[in-house]
């Protein structure tokens, strides 16, 4: 409209234009509006990109997993023209890093399970990266190093990063499977002292996930401890991360401690001798009810099950976790074709496995 009543554009017009972009999640648009100020100011110098304009493009960057490599672009090119950057610029351009990460980190497993579970799970695959392309890093960059550069840089500046900035951080690591350095962040938000610092919801979780990808379960378990001592309510996404780490960690019985606290259970466990019930950690710890399991923590506590040396010992606890499954709607919802045809495709071997039994003991 404006252009069409041949009105006065400068920055502000064009930053609300990339920023109304931005929020709709056009950020591809919110760039190309960024590339034709640059070009327009060569003939009018008013359309000059400022500081503003230049974070706009920033944050629509980090806000809308646009490749991670237009954000550090941008932020560069304000240090070789000496502007000023703020700290929510710097935020937005850590958020880029860690989105970008955690693509990666999908792709990654993707391409694990597409090994393990054959060829429909290739094409789910293959399509998700067809989508995600864009931002997906194929050279898998370590992205975690540069979003610990931008803190560095922030403090350089003469600025406090802020618990958005180390949670942020401390995602990227977490999604690069570098615990120690995600563990390292969690102590200096705790040291800061300031509230503005203090750790999160999100940085707890991140930095579980850190762990959790690395096997971490001790650490990543301490958190999780540490998290509920602080008043601070656990939901789906940090349940999933520790029982991640339980399940590379090979602790089936925790995993299913754990799995039971998410569905308000007590443990159960076999042994040679006898069956006992017993309380953990995770089964008397105050459980907030709205946190329901879903296909991610059925597939990691059977998978813990199923892993252990002893995985026959645990074939009635599967089972279990695969009729708790199928009560809370997660699996065999939509799968049955129709009285005799159950659609296994997706589900990883061992829960396909406990779904034959399931089928075949009702029939």
């Amino acid at each position: 409209v404006v252009k069409d009543k041949r009105m006065r554009l400068d920055n502000y017009i064009y930053a609300a234009v990339m920023d109304a972009c931005s929020k709709s999640g056009r950020w591809k648009k919110a760039l190309e509006l960024f590339d034709e100020m640059k070009k327009a100011s060569y003939t009018h110098p008013h359309l000059r990109p400022n500081e503003y304009t230049y974070s706009v493009a920033i944050t629509s960057c980090g806000n809308n997993g646009a490749p991670w490599k237009h954000a550090m672009q941008l932020l560069e090119e304000m240090k070789a023209n000496k502007m000023t950057i703020h700290l929510i610029t710097y935020n937005a351009a850590i958020t880029a890093l860690s989105k970008a990460s955690r693509a990666n980190a999908r792709s990654t497993a993707k391409g694990k399970a597409s090994q393990r579970f054959g060829s429909s799970m290739m094409k789910q695959q293959q399509q998700q990266q067809r989508l995600e392309g864009d931002f997906i890093n194929l050279d898998h960059e370590e992205l975690w190093k540069k979003a610990l550069d931008l803190l560095q840089q922030i403090k350089n500046d003469g600025l406090e990063p802020d618990g958005f900035s180390y949670s942020a951080a401390i995602s990227c690591c977490g999604s690069g499977g570098r615990w120690e350095e995600a563990l390292e962040l969690m102590d200096v938000m705790k040291r800061g002292g300031n509230p503005k610092t203090r750790p999160n919801k999100i940085a707890y979780t991140a930095a579980i996930t850190a762990c959790g990808r690395s096997g971490r379960y001790k650490e990543a378990q301490e958190l999780f401890d540490d998290m509920k001592l602080q008043g601070l309510q656990p939901d789906r996404v940090t349940y999933n991360a520790l029982l991640s780490s339980l399940r590379i960690a090979q602790e089936p019985e925790k995993a299913l401690a754990l799995w039971n606290d998410i569905c308000g259970k007590t443990t159960t466990t076999n042994s040679s001798a006898s069956t006992t019930t017993k309380q953990t950690s995770f089964a008397t710890a105050r459980r907030d009810k709205s946190v329901q399991p879903d296909i991610i923590a059925v597939t990691d506590v059977i998978a813990a099950l199923t892993r252990s040396n002893d995985c026959q010992d645990y074939r009635q606890e599967i089972d279990q976790v695969f009729v708790d499954a199928v009560d809370r709607g997660i699996l065999l919802k939509t799968t049955l074709d129709s009285m005799w045809e159950v659609d296994l495709s997706g589900l990883s071997f061992p829960v396909a496995r406990a779904a034959v039994r399931y089928v075949l003991g009702r029939v």
